[in-house]
């Protein structure tokens, strides 16, 4: 149950040597967590195995193959559980930044036990599989054929190797499109909301990938649970968290907390929360104006929308009815003038 964080990991002139590694049998390596590291030019794969680890907001950086193995030793992170009853179950792989591999950023190897309800989420992978051993060029995530790799889940990921329509997926046996893997979600392999598409970031010196104001990363990931971005920013400060290490802050992207109102808006918490299929939800606009008011899901898929239109100044109050939705995390996100605010919502059904 160990904290890693704050580390650059580099060995630039060392010819095999990894970044992070877990590994053990079943509860003897678990609930440890990596955040905010530094792997840059390693020679080997960091090993993610054991159970209920979590490894977020870590930039992998220039992960080169090993001069002396004939075979691929570059992929960023590989999930293989090689070893007598060793265990890869559970694991969290959220909000990395992952770039210019010479091999796959997220590898799901065959070999060993099995490797089953991993969590892939809302990472960002770009250039990788650039200099491949193993002939994978452009590969993002690799995924094989083998029925030791069940239930694993590949959630609101950016990839992207220089084009939307080329192939940055090898999926058991299968060159695939960001498009086309969406559609492979099974019993298997559970994937969704994956995006192909440059990441824009803003690189202001070599540490700093900050999110363009054009990005499509910008409210375009899922909730995993985490409170703060690489940079100590709150999460999330639009209707849905952003993809990678950083949350966007921008003119139009008003934290959902701590935010009472501005120049007279506001958008209060509904009440109840939680709240079993009907709540309340109020606002104010000090001017005349265009309101919308807009209800989200946390793949920030709009599900509802329950104002649209023009509005006098003053006090206003919603009633939402949650007909046809499962239970789980909703957002409220209310736009007036340059006033934008989003609050989370709990529906709970019983």
């Amino acid at each position: 149950m160990d904290k890693i964080f704050g580390n650059l990991i580099t060995a630039e002139n060392v010819t095999y040597q990894r970044g992070i590694c877990t590994d053990g049998f079943e509860n003897k390596c678990r609930d440890n967590e990596f955040f905010n590291n530094i792997i840059k030019n390693t020679t080997v794969r960091s090993q993610i195995n054991g159970n209920n680890n979590w490894i977020h907001h870590n930039i992998i950086d220039g992960i080169k193959n090993s001069p002396v193995k004939s075979y691929a030793t570059a992929q960023a992170i590989e999930l293989q559980c090689y070893g007598t009853d060793l265990v890869c179950h559970d694991n969290k792989i959220d909000n990395n930044l992952i770039m210019n591999c010479d091999e796959a950023a997220i590898s799901f190897n065959g070999n060993g036990g099995p490797k089953e309800n991993n969590f892939i989420r809302n990472n960002i992978i770009i250039n990788c599989g650039r200099n491949s051993k193993s002939g994978l060029e452009n590969i993002g995530i690799y995924i094989e054929d083998d029925n030791s790799i069940i239930n694993n889940y590949f959630y609101n990921n950016c990839v992207f190797s220089g084009d939307e329509n080329s192939p940055v997926i090898f999926h058991r046996n299968n060159y695939l499109t960001i498009a086309q893997f969406n559609n492979q979600s099974t019993t298997v392999d559970i994937v969704s909301n994956n995006i192909q598409k440059d990441p824009l970031l803003e690189i202001s010196n070599s540490l700093n990938f900050y999110l363009n104001e054009n990005s499509p990363c910008i409210d375009a990931g899922v909730d995993v649970g985490l409170m703060h971005d690489y940079y100590g920013n709150e999460i999330f400060k639009g209707y849905a968290p952003d993809i990678g290490i950083h949350e966007y802050i921008g003119t139009t992207n008003i934290s959902s907390k701590n935010q009472s109102g501005v120049n007279g808006f506001s958008l209060d918490q509904n009440y109840p929360n939680p709240f079993n299929l009907t709540t309340q939800i109020s606002y104010q606009i000090s001017k005349d104006g265009y309101v919308n008011l807009a209800i989200y899901n946390s793949f920030g898929q709009m599900v509802s929308t329950l104002v649209n239109n023009y509005q006098r100044s003053g006090k206003y109050s919603v009633k939402f009815t949650a007909t046809g939705l499962s239970s789980g995390v909703y957002f409220c996100k209310f736009k007036s003038r340059s006033f934008t605010k989003t609050n989370k919502m709990l529906l709970f059904i019983r």
